[in-house]
């Protein structure tokens, strides 16, 4: 006669793993990425393989906008220029400079981590690469966090019906 399974040890494995929400993930890093450098305003851009299109994945500003960054990053392909260069890449517009560096990805998909203000010193860059390569890594973990709960979950599923 087969034992018959305690879902319980499993369930709580699988809440373990999904504590961690995307969302929130992702608005950590930006805010963090705003605090390291300085500034009110950044985000996390992510650009397809190959990059012929990217989306604004999260972004942190001050109220209101005062520096017009959201208008700028919604004209033309600005967001697919962030997030598609290999190397990090420096705007000047006069009212704020903008810093993006990559973060590296073991996927196809590209995505980079912007900054921008009126006041970036110089040592945003480097501040900026440093903690770019620490939130690939976290947001792989993450990933893969959300995969082994999918299989969890479907291992939960099969433990029940038999």
């Amino acid at each position: 006669m087969r034992p018959q399974p305690s879902t319980e040890g499993l369930r709580q494995l699988i809440d373990a793993i999904s504590a961690c929400h995307s969302r929130r993930l992702f608005e950590q890093i930006v805010t963090v990425a705003a605090e390291i450098c300085g500034t009110g305003y950044a985000g996390l851009v992510e650009a397809g393989a190959p990059p012929q299109f990217a989306q604004l994945i999260q972004m942190t500003m001050p109220p209101g906008d005062p520096l017009r960054v959201r208008q700028w990053l919604g004209s033309g392909n600005v967001l697919l220029a962030l997030a598609g260069q290999s190397e990090p890449v420096h705007v000047d517009m006069g009212r704020f400079r903008l810093l993006s560096v990559p973060v590296p990805l073991n996927t196809r998909s590209r995505a980079a981590i912007w900054v921008a203000g009126s006041d970036l010193d110089e040592h945003a860059e480097e501040y900026l690469i440093r903690f770019a390569t620490a939130a690939g890594r976290v947001l792989e973990a993450h990933r893969d966090l959300e995969e082994a709960g999918r299989m969890l979950r479907a291992v939960q599923a099969f433990s029940l019906v038999g």
